[in-house]
């Protein structure tokens, strides 16, 4: 059952990724990267070679 909701998670971190409509001279920053969405926006910014930080809220 947990498996079925990656796709959901992967889902939301590419439209987050494709709204933001980053360029390769801007920064991303990802809060809580590791929650399901957060791992997976961590692991496509990467691919699509976006520079950026990964910061943890406490």
């Amino acid at each position: 059952m947990h498996a079925a909701a990656l796709p959901v998670n992967g889902l939301t971190a590419l439209q987050a990724l494709e709204k933001l409509g980053l360029s390769r001279e801007q920064r991303l920053l990802i809060t809580n990267g590791g929650g399901a969405t957060g791992a997976l926006a961590i692991q496509l910014a990467a691919a699509k070679d976006l520079p950026g930080r990964c910061g943890r809220v406490m």
